[in-house]
């Protein structure tokens, strides 16, 4: 399969040390490009770890806008502006802390 033929489906992946955005070609588990940052720990106490919600917003969206940086230098196409997809992850978010 041609690396930058379409279409692409990306994933966010949030965990205890890092973030990153995925893009992989769909239906597929093969992955195109991707971006990845470290999320720093708080650790209030003994035996708590926390992170900072704000910061794993703002490092989830660099991750989306890296990633597809990446993918616009390799030469593939983007119907959906990173920043549309931020605000459509910004109202699942929001959803789920609404119940």
């Amino acid at each position: 399969m041609d690396k930058l033929s379409g279409p692409f489906v990306g994933a966010i992946d949030e965990g205890t040390t890092s973030a990153r955005f995925m893009i992989f070609h769909a239906g597929t588990d093969d992955i195109v490009c991707f971006h990845q940052i470290e999320v720093p720990s708080i650790f209030a106490k003994e035996g708590w770890c926390e992170q900072d919600p704000v910061l794993i917003a703002s490092t989830v969206n660099e991750c989306i806008e890296g990633a597809c940086q990446k993918l616009q230098a390799l030469g593939g196409k983007i119907k959906v502006s990173a920043s549309q997809f931020q605000v459509q992850q910004i109202r699942i978010i929001d959803e789920c802390y609404k119940n």
